[in-house]
């Protein structure tokens, strides 16, 4: 049975400045953290929906939705109003679309929504194409004679295929700032081999991990060994250790505490995220 084709996002780009921003730092100038978590929770949310759509004033659910939403900002009603005002003031989201419909968004946050999905499709159609070129290999070599070696050959070639392939759809949850803190993190794991390299599939399983957690909570992690010289020489289960014991405020407040201590990182340019050879 084909996969159902994914509607909505489960992450979306969060850049490494976004604190800088006028329209945030105006949130965070009046209701300090609780705006600046305020607009990036709503984004969670807006990301999810199949349209980008996030609506909040229907007529019978807008007392329960505001209710919701204020409890996962962690602030009153009251309070989660105000500040929903003042980001449609600033023009985070679409006011007039807001306030016609109930619906939060922005042309942004689609055109950024419009960027993943057509990074999404590439490497669907991308996956599709090189599965039709080993079904045709495949067909082609039926004629000859099949060897213990040749089988282990061809599962092996699937697999590093596979791979290669995951690791790439991965990383698309990320903002380039952020693959430039991962990019770092894997040249520092890197010399914890005695071979200086590390293989796609130990690589394949860090973003698997990766997967599970917000993309704020990555980068923090990444961010906290690189920034340690003491921490060198962990290897990726301590790194695991970081991503499981942080929420996603300490994340971005460790990423904020970052960001003012330390100019932008240099970009290491790995197509395998990891800036290390393939073994």
């Amino acid at each position: 049975m084909a996969r159902p084709i994914k509607e909505g996002m489960d992450y979306f780009p969060h850049d490494a400045n976004a604190s800088s921003d006028k329209k945030i730092e105006a949130l965070r100038a009046i209701y300090g953290n609780d705006g600046y978590a305020f607009y990036f929770i709503m984004l969670e949310q807006i990301y999810q929906e199949p349209n980008f759509e996030l609506v909040i004033s229907d007529a019978e659910t807008k007392e329960e939705m505001i209710q919701i939403l204020s409890r996962k900002v962690a602030v009153t009603p009251e309070r989660f109003i105000q500040i929903l005002n003042t980001a449609l003031k600033w023009e985070c989201f679409d006011k007039e679309l807001y306030e016609q419909k109930g619906i939060l968004t922005s042309n942004g946050i689609k055109k950024r929504a419009g960027v993943v999905l057509e990074k999404r499709q590439r490497m669907r159609d991308r996956y599709h194409q090189d599965k039709e070129e080993i079904s045709d290999a495949e067909t082609t070599s039926e004629t000859k004679e099949e060897t213990p070696q040749s089988k282990v050959k061809k599962s092996k070639e699937k697999k590093r295929i596979n791979y290669s392939l995951g690791i790439k759809e991965f990383r698309l949850r990320y903002s380039s700032e952020q693959l430039e803190i991962i990019n770092r993190y894997f040249e520092i794991l890197r010399t914890t081999r005695r071979s200086g390299t590390i293989s796609e599939s130990v690589i394949y399983g860090i973003y698997e991990d990766m997967n599970k957690y917000d993309p704020a909570i990555v980068q923090y992690a990444c961010m906290r060994v690189v920034k340690k010289p003491e921490l060198h020489d962990k290897r990726e289960n301590y790194f695991a250790g970081i991503l499981r014991n942080t929420t996603v405020s300490e994340a971005l407040k460790g990423l904020q505490a970052g960001q003012r201590a330390s100019p932008k990182t240099k970009a290491y340019e790995s197509e395998s995220g990891a800036g290390a050879k393939i073994v």
